[in-house]
């Protein structure tokens, strides 16, 4: 996923719903001059943030995987604060820390996001099913399991 395909995604945030308790699909993408994103040092980050950001009430994260060149996560908002600026604060800290471990500095994220409200169980299983894949049809893994970058809690089942 390159930033070109998320060009316009600005625009979105117009448009942003943002209900607490709602499950919702997010996608972005790494800056066009960031290394690519698969380490294990920034997936670590990544968890660490999802983590702190459940036990500061703003988003629950049920499954993401991180990929070369994107982030696709299943979250559900909390009561703290909307999506657009869960988002921003979780990609804020995430590159702050990267930048640091990296002993660097510059974007890490594309400015921009997508996100599409899950409405329903069954999108629910077609998004989760989508996310699990994703290093698969990206010829990046044999199998979901095989991809070292994916996180599914298995609450995300009691939904389905």
């Amino acid at each position: 996923m390159s930033e070109r395909e998320f060009k316009g995604s600005e625009r979105l945030s117009r448009h942003r719903l943002s209900f607490p308790g709602v499950f919702y699909f997010v996608s972005t993408a790494k800056a066009t001059q960031a290394l690519p994103i698969d380490r294990l040092d920034f997936f670590q980050i990544i968890s660490a943030e999802i983590a702190h950001m459940k036990q500061e009430r703003l988003v629950h994260c049920l499954a993401l995987v991180l990929m070369p060149d994107h982030l696709h996560m299943i979250i559900r908002l909390g009561a703290k604060a909307n999506l657009s600026q869960a988002i921003k604060l979780f990609k804020g800290r995430t590159a702050h820390q990267f930048n640091q471990l990296r002993q660097n500095s510059g974007s890490v994220w594309y400015k921009g996001f997508h996100d599409k409200m899950i409405r329903s169980a069954k999108d629910l299983s077609g998004y989760l099913h989508y996310l699990r894949l994703n290093p698969v049809t990206a010829k990046l893994a044999p199998s979901p399991e095989a991809w070292p970058y994916l996180l599914i809690n298995d609450e995300i089942y009691e939904f389905l």
